[in-house]
């Protein structure tokens, strides 16, 4: 088993060390998605309204804990106070009003040319998601991800970046403290980007791989996704089959290129 490496989470102003955190191993990577795996049932035995009262409880609770998660933005993100608000501004609101979002999948009949109505559009669960997060966001994204995931009844894996993860452990830290129902079908990754992506993409268990990054990022994501099938090929009946599950990819792609200029622009 490779050794737990302890991550210094350090205060991006002075340099202070305000935290360890031991980090995932593979071995450990493998077990939470297992485990998470396993408890998605907890999820679909709730219906939607329940999930959302629960996140609704969870916002007032991180109401409460608003001045220290504003101070861990702004220390291990390097972020201003005025950012640190918006970020749990968004994410409490978002918590608070999530009923509304049934609209977008409560059951509707399918209504053919001639107005019958024989047939029901059904949402379901997709499956276990794998979410990845960026450094400028340490509570709003990484929190939305689990929360969005947790609303409709899919098991997630959310990593935060190793760069500032604390402000996420302490808001899942609270779901704990509240005994909050169907936790064990959610947890944090602490590990880098590079391996703990391709431990996603390995994973038969995953079904959907969530991430707001840069565009580069996500291409490369896609290519090394795109390599793994390749690996999976079955050529047996004559044509190229791939026999690993086809994961779903959600990504933003997030960039500050406002255009590209030529190299015979004066």
């Amino acid at each position: 088993m490779a050794k737990v490496q302890e991550l210094e989470i350090k205060n991006k102003y002075t340099g202070e060390v305000i935290g360890t955190v031991p980090a995932d191993t593979p071995e450990t990577v493998k077990e939470k998605i297992k485990n998470v795996h396993k408890n998605q049932h907890l999820l679909r035995e709730m219906d939607f309204f329940e999930r959302a009262q629960l996140l609704s409880k969870f916002a007032t609770k991180l109401r409460f804990k608003k001045a220290k998660l504003k101070d861990l933005v702004v220390a291990e993100g390097g972020l201003p106070i005025k950012y640190s608000e918006w970020e749990l501004g968004i994410v409490m609101n978002g918590f608070k009003f999530c009923d509304w979002y049934y609209q977008f999948i409560e059951d509707k009949p399918l209504t053919g040319i001639e107005g019958e109505q024989n047939a029901i559009i059904k949402y379901i669960p997709h499956g276990l998601s794998a979410c990845i997060s960026p450094r400028n966001t340490p509570i709003s994204l990484p929190l939305y991800q689990m929360g969005a995931n947790y609303l409709v009844g899919n098991g997630a894996i959310v990593k935060p970046s190793t760069a500032c993860p604390l402000t996420m452990i302490e808001a899942y830290s609270t779901m704990k403290e509240m005994e909050f129902q169907g936790l064990e079908a959610l947890d944090l990754v602490i590990a880098p980007g590079e391996w703990a992506v391709d431990e996603f993409l390995k994973s038969n268990l995953i079904k959907i791989i969530m991430t707001v990054t840069s565009s580069h990022t996500a291409k490369d994501i896609i290519v090394r996704y795109g390599r793994m099938l390749k690996k999976t090929a079955d050529k047996s009946m004559g044509v190229t089959m791939y026999t690993q599950p086809f994961k779903q990819f959600f990504f933003e792609c997030a960039g500050n290129d406002a255009g590209i200029v030529m190299n015979d622009v004066n």
